[in-house]
């Protein structure tokens, strides 16, 4: 478990399949997004090193295909290639960050078993001084409310840590922060913040090794 910034900010970043990993879901990022909204496209990250470096690769690797779509389909409107300033860089924010596991930060994995199934009776326990995830909500909220007030009209990529994307997505939804753990991410997957619980994929019971 890497959930310290000490640690998680200057350390631990993407193996060469967690590369390989973010750069081919560009693919689904460009047909979620549009091609047509390329050009108001953010990406904001958690500034642990494994986060920003999935967001950095997936935006190289938009930029190749919006640069490879140029060259093929417009050879004589160079201008179209030119990058956008939007996608000159990654955002980098500490309210997307890994959620903090307190005693438990730096055990094997397997300790996450003695957190999620208290988070599903209750989103504010702090068992071994885990952050809560009303607490997480919270930060999440904060960012929102940050992003709104900068951006408007654009689509905006969110790169961050499992529970942490699970708890914002359920927030998004207006489904149960609790059960967040039953909607598990794989690595590298893509997925649409709607303010619709219709649109939370199907919940799959916490199992246990």
């Amino acid at each position: 478990i890497s959930s310290d910034p000490a640690v998680g900010t200057v350390r631990h970043g993407l193996t060469t399949e967690g590369r390989l990993q973010a750069r081919r879901a560009a693919t689904a990022l460009i047909d979620a997004v549009g091609r047509d909204h390329l050009n108001k496209l953010h990406f904001i990250a958690s500034d642990f090193t494994r986060a920003y470096e999935t967001a950095e690769e997936a935006l190289a690797a938009v930029i190749n295909v919006m640069q490879f779509e140029a060259s093929v389909f417009l050879p004589d409107r160079i201008e179209l290639a030119e990058l956008p300033p939007c996608l000159e860089t990654v955002t980098r924010t500490k309210l997307l960050r890994e959620r903090w596991f307190g005693s438990l930060d730096a055990l094997e994995l397997h300790n996450y078993n003695r957190v999620w199934p208290r988070d599903l009776v209750s989103a504010e326990h702090d068992y071994c001084d885990v952050e809560s995830v009303t607490s997480v909500t919270a930060r999440i909220r904060q960012l929102f409310l940050e992003l709104e007030e900068r951006h408007s009209g654009c689509t905006i990529v969110l790169t961050s840590h499992a529970d942490t994307l699970q708890i914002t997505q359920c927030y998004v939804a207006g489904v149960d922060p609790r059960t967040f753990s039953q909607y598990r991410f794989k690595n590298g997957e893509v997925r649409e913040l709607r303010q619709d619980a219709e649109s939370m994929p199907e919940p799959v019971p916490l199992t246990y090794q």
